[in-house]
């Protein structure tokens, strides 16, 4: 496993596997376990489970989805899609802001971005209820109250 560079320093690695087999992240994650964002693809349960890794998603991902649920609402209604897009446009305002802060600030700005944000009133705990059927929702709003970010 690949750590980062210089001594402390997170590292992002991309590694090309011309399988997208299960065996493929147990093989490379060997027994790290901290907290791995993926795509979403099925493949990466296996090594979660294996090695209680933190499993978050990528909104990105997500965020596609609920655009094309978007196409296809009533037009001049506001539906759930909508709803979903606005919380996460939100979120991406909170890392807009936090790019440019040293590590340590930018940690405490999303912190407390992300808990205003999932502690608002018809806000995180809705997720469940809007979108039961997006994978990431109990993965990402754990981890957004839980104040990870």
């Amino acid at each position: 496993m690949q750590r980062g560079w210089p001594p402390g320093q997170q590292v992002v690695l991309f590694d090309y596997a011309a399988s997208r087999a299960g065996r493929v992240p147990v093989d490379l994650l060997g027994d790290y376990a901290g907290r791995l964002l993926t795509d979403g693809y099925e493949g990466y349960a296996e090594v979660v489970r294996r090695n209680g890794i933190t499993h978050a998603g990528c909104w990105e991902h997500d965020r596609r989805k609920f655009v094309e649920a978007q196409k296809v609402q009533l037009k001049g209604k506001t539906g759930k899609a909508d709803w979903a897009l606005n919380q996460i446009r939100k979120l991406y305002a909170v890392e807009k802001q936090a790019k440019a802060l040293a590590p340590a600030v930018r940690c405490v700005n999303r912190r407390a971005g992300h808990l205003s944000i999932s502690s608002a009133p018809g806000s995180t705990n809705h997720w469940p209820r809007y979108c039961p059927k997006v994978r990431w929702v109990k993965p990402c709003t754990t981890w957004i109250t839980s104040g990870s970010a």
